[in-house]
């Protein structure tokens, strides 16, 4: 009986990622599979590549994991309903789906990971300006706020576009402060030798930031805004900044994670900064990665479930409440 296209593309995947469902796997072996995997050619069916992306395997892996049967891998099926179109209904969904896991990730790096993924079919015309009237409409009911932020640790090691990097740095300097002091200032690190240094400042527990590729400095000083009755209004305003950061990361389909585990002292002396100066934190970030690179704890943590404490407990109304005291402090 002869298969579909989607069947036999699905087969092909289902056999691509079959090893890797051996639950006895080692840690770590899983990984160094994938990237075997990767390093062969294969005859892919109706596609003209030979070869496929870490990221596609991972992809296929995961959607296997969470429905079980083989038509999880098949891809979507058309609705075109004869409408003249650059790409075709089946590219646009994925398109869709892909930027709607991501919101606000760069038009070129969606473009660029689905050309590399085999995306793009025979029948598709890539056309970057349709495909950012179609990103454009999407966005329209996307507003990134404090809740889609969290300190996600599995970053990816693929650049981030200086533009992109602009815009956060923007965003953090448009951040409220004292008198407009704006007690500010970013470090943004890139250069590999630079960020490789950087990083060999980093705690043993940060090692999953080792692949980011890019780490920004958020530096201040208590006399750069207003002291006001022992209040030194500078770190608070510094933190402002870091929140507007985030929220425009998010925006951008980036992960991002404050880190204070890092010996500041070697930090400064890398980067250049004056001992006198104060460096709060330094902010990872990069584009979502490979999560199996985490240990068990941080695994976990990655897919649990945000964990706040109830509201009651840090807010009230007119007056103080003991209630407000954190337990286990004395």
């Amino acid at each position: 009986m002869a298969i579909s296209k989607q069947e036999e593309k699905a087969l092909f995947r289902f056999n691509i990622i079959f090893p890797m469902l051996d639950a006895s796997l080692p840690r770590g072996e899983r990984s160094r599979m994938v990237q075997q995997i990767c390093a062969k050619e294969y005859r892919i069916p109706h596609s003209k590549k030979t070869s496929v992306s870490e990221a596609t395997v991972w992809k296929w892996y995961h959607a296997y994991l969470e429905k079980g049967t083989i038509d999880s891998l098949a891809p979507s099926g058309r609705s075109d309903k004869g409408r003249r179109r650059t790409i075709t209904i089946e590219t646009e969904q994925e398109l869709l789906r892909r930027y709607r896991e991501k919101p606000g990730v760069p038009v070129k790096y969606l473009v660029d990971q689905a050309i590399q993924d085999g995306v793009f079919g025979p029948d598709d015309t890539i056309s970057i300006s349709a495909i950012y009237q179609l990103i454009r409409r999407e966005k329209r009911g996307y507003e990134p706020t404090q809740k889609d932020r969290r300190a996600y640790r599995a970053i990816g090691s693929q650049t981030i576009e200086k533009e992109v990097l602009e815009r956060l740095l923007e965003a953090a300097h448009s951040a409220p402060s004292s008198a407009n002091n704006q007690p500010w200032r970013l470090v943004t690190v890139t250069e590999a030798e630079q960020l490789a240094a950087l990083k060999e400042t980093l705690s043993k527990g940060n090692y999953w930031a080792q692949d980011a590729p890019a780490i920004t400095a958020f530096v201040t000083h208590p006399d750069w805004s207003m002291r006001i009755g022992g209040r030194d209004l500078a770190f608070f305003e510094l933190g402002m900044a870091a929140m507007a950061y985030q929220i425009q990361a998010v925006a951008e389909g980036l992960y991002v994670h404050p880190i204070v585990g890092f010996d500041a002292n070697k930090a400064k002396q890398v980067l250049g900064i004056d001992d006198e100066f104060v460096l709060e934190i330094l902010m990872v970030t990069g584009l979502p990665g490979d999560v199996n690179t985490l240990n068990e704890k941080h695994l976990a943590s990655e897919r649990s479930a945000r964990i706040r404490k109830p509201l009651k407990s840090v807010a009230t109304y007119d007056r103080w409440d003991d209630g407000l005291f954190p337990e286990n402090k004395s």
